[in-house]
């Protein structure tokens, strides 16, 4: 439904939060009890994440007779290298998962997390988390934003709603400790900032444009690179070259885009209305070859690899009976997780380093039964806005 863009102030209010000791952050509950952990006097100070290291959501809950997962409770953890888990937030949640949040981004730095919890509603509001002091920031959002991504200067990002046509949707830059500031351009997908913040990564502002464009941190359009298709940014691939999602008719493909020469390298192409592959989601390359993560039917999604005549086949993981979700790659190996799929299957979470080509699994964490995992992120991988 379009929504009223009118700009509107967002006051950024301090989340009053007791923090004991090596203790970690509790969010009030919805029936203003706040919400303390489980051996919380216990809790471990929080390390420096690096390399190799993980933020997650865990959610606790009940499985309903349909094996899906009613969470109750909400954990934001850091997960090292070798599995390690330390809680830095968690909020128990009301009825209908009412108060849940999600991981909208996680700073290069590792040290400060975004969170939007009732994502969508008019409820809807930000939590600025530093990781290291466990310390919470509370914004509100409204309901005529789409989107937030973390700024270089505190605050945040902020992506309307496109009320269709070719107009695109608004950004907003909202700092730390002033008014929401409208930007000169319009977006219509997703927005990928520069590690350095001064320049954002968009597509063009229709469905019918074919092309990338970079924009200053005022939004200003500084170059605009033709790609053949409607393409949107994913992710950094390397320092100049990103990573993009482009439309061809009813299946999905994935080019790279290099904004310093403005080359567009094709790295999947559509596999054919044969193919269990219905759309490439993201790529990663390893010794062994390049793997996608896939989507099949009802949502599906799964881990393939792809042959030198550009066909794909599924690779098989152990164990693995629901979808596979590709989170990232480090050396040989591929970071993969276990998750539950529209079938029903419900299988134990996993997150879990995994040699494609021996078929190996190293698994770092293994949840338990009624515990699933939300969004993961790497350490140092900023991925695009949420869309």
């Amino acid at each position: 439904m379009p929504l009223r863009l009118a700009a509107r102030t967002l006051l950024a209010a301090t989340t009053v939060i007791a923090l004991a000791a090596g203790g970690w952050a509790a969010a009030a509950t919805p029936g203003g009890s706040p919400a303390t952990a489980r051996g919380a006097a216990t809790a471990r100070a929080v390390p420096t994440p690096g390399s190799g290291w993980f933020l997650t959501v865990v959610e606790h809950g009940r499985r309903n007779r349909y094996g899906e997962l009613e969470a109750r409770r909400q954990r934001l953890e850091l997960v090292s290298p070798a599995g390690e888990r330390t809680g830095v937030y968690a909020r128990d949640l009301g009825p209908h998962g009412r108060g849940a949040f999600l991981i909208a981004d996680w700073s290069a730095d590792g040290r400060t997390a975004l969170l939007v919890t009732n994502p969508g509603l008019k409820s809807q509001h930000a939590l600025v988390v530093d990781v290291g002091t466990r310390v919470v920031r509370n914004v509100s959002l409204g309901d005529s934003v789409a989107s937030a991504l973390l700024d270089g200067d505190g605050g945040l990002l902020l992506t309307g709603y496109s009320k269709g046509g070719d107009r695109g949707a608004p950004l907003w830059r909202l700092p730390q400790d002033g008014q929401r500031t409208r930007l000169a351009a319009r977006v219509d997908g997703p927005v990928l900032p520069s590690p350095d913040h001064l320049s954002l990564v968009t597509g063009t502002t229709s469905w019918r444009g074919h092309g990338l464009r970079v924009l200053d941190r005022n939004g200003e359009l500084q170059k605009r690179i033709a790609t053949g298709a409607h393409c949107t940014p994913v992710r950094w691939w390397d320092t100049s070259t990103v990573e993009v999602q482009c439309a061809h008719r009813s299946t999905l493909t994935l080019s790279l885009v290099d904004l310093t020469t403005g080359s567009v390298t094709a790295l999947t192409r559509p596999h054919g209305r044969d193919s269990a592959d219905l759309g490439d989601l993201d790529a990663r390359r390893v010794a062994s070859g390049l793997y996608l993560q896939a989507s099949g039917p009802c949502g599906y999604l799964f881990l393939a690899r792809q042959r030198d005549d550009g066909s794909v086949a599924e690779v098989r993981v152990p164990h693995a009976v629901g979808n596979v979700l590709l989170i990232g790659a480090e050396d040989d190996r591929l970071v993969i997780e276990h998750a539950a799929s529209c079938d029903g299957a419900t299988p134990r979470a996993v997150l879990a380093r995994f040699d494609p080509a021996s078929h190996e699994e190293q698994p770092i964490v293994r949840l338990g039964r009624h515990a699933d995992f939300g969004r993961v992120l790497a350490y140092g991988e900023r991925p695009a806005s949420s869309y």
